[in-house]
């Protein structure tokens, strides 16, 4: 069956005006299932089916769907309640001429309510197989397509997840500049680990915030003048004199204690060229729990490709 004939059957039991396709999901706490066939089909409208345990995780999705223009209702659940969730979904059919059921989250019950109502209903289901890539329709008609986009963006990704992101993402103006002499650097301080543990002893935990640095070179020991060397190509460092390494900001002081791996491992992530690739670097997030103080992490490189996130 060809790509063109399976599409006509994906969309076999949708309405002819795209203004009444709507997607009915039930909401769990697995988000990528209801989200990505939304921005697969992008229905004018989702219906979320949410139980009071949900109700959070609900939010947290409303807030990336709406923006891409589809217009998001909640209806209340019991996720345990067979019947109520059953009746419900008949009231919606009865009400709804577009509608497509995404029976992928929810619980088991609260599932086979809503796959009972639609199925005798003659009305289309769909479940998202995330594991393969591909958008199964159980109902009408049985048939699938893949999804070969990567539509899962980083940010959005850890939305959905409760830990928005609050700054970072892109790497900084200078990295363009220096990328091309991290192949070298990695090079030295991964094959010489003296030289890297004194690279890093030189700056000491309680000094994380330091703005400059001046590191005389008898203290990283051999190979030294071949890391000032490469500091310098990455326009990061300069000698001063013949005997020191200075290192005159914050910015630059972070990438020689550590930040030069982030970097590397970022546009190594880049080079693979990984169609649709999303990916950031130095990404700090706000955990939206709630609590006294807000719980921040920062993540060094992120990225997703088939629409599955990575972290590194």
């Amino acid at each position: 069956m060809g790509n063109n004939e399976i599409r006509k059957q994906i969309w076999k039991g949708v309405a002819d005006d795209k203004e009444d396709h709507t997607h009915v999901c039930l909401i769990s706490a697995q988000a990528i299932p209801n989200l990505l066939p939304l921005l697969v089909e992008k229905p004018a409208r989702a219906i979320f089916l949410v139980s009071p345990e949900m109700r959070e995780q609900a939010e947290r999705l409303k807030k990336v769907v709406q923006p891409r223009g589809i217009r998001v209702e909640t209806q209340k659940i019991s996720a345990y309640d067979f019947d109520t969730t059953a009746a419900l979904c008949e009231e919606l059919l009865k009400n709804g001429a577009g509608l497509t059921l995404n029976v992928t989250g929810g619980t088991k019950i609260a599932a086979l309510a809503a796959f009972q109502a639609f199925f005798f209903n003659d009305r289309r289901i769909i479940y998202c197989d995330t594991e393969h890539d591909r958008l199964i329709q159980l109902a009408p008609e049985r048939c699938s397509e893949p999804i070969r986009s990567n539509l899962i963006k980083v940010r959005d990704c850890l939305a959905c997840y409760g830990i928005p992101q609050v700054t970072g993402g892109e790497p900084p103006r200078e990295a363009e500049q220096r990328k091309a002499h991290l192949g070298a650097l990695a090079d030295l301080l991964i094959r010489n680990e003296d030289l890297l543990g004194k690279l890093n002893g030189a700056f000491p935990r309680q000094e994380e915030k330091k703005t400059f640095a001046n590191i005389p070179l008898n203290k990283l020991g051999k190979d030294a003048e071949k890391l000032a060397n490469v500091l310098t190509q990455c326009g990061v460092a300069a000698l001063t004199g013949s005997a020191n390494l200075n290192i005159p900001s914050g910015e630059k002081v972070f990438f020689c204690r550590g930040g030069w791996l982030e970097e590397y491992v970022y546009w190594t992530v880049r080079n693979l060229n990984l169609k649709g690739l999303n990916a950031s670097i130095n990404v700090r997030v706000q955990w939206d729990g709630k609590g006294r103080r807000p719980t921040l992490n920062e993540f060094d490189v992120l990225f997703t490709h088939a629409n599955r996130l990575h972290l590194i």
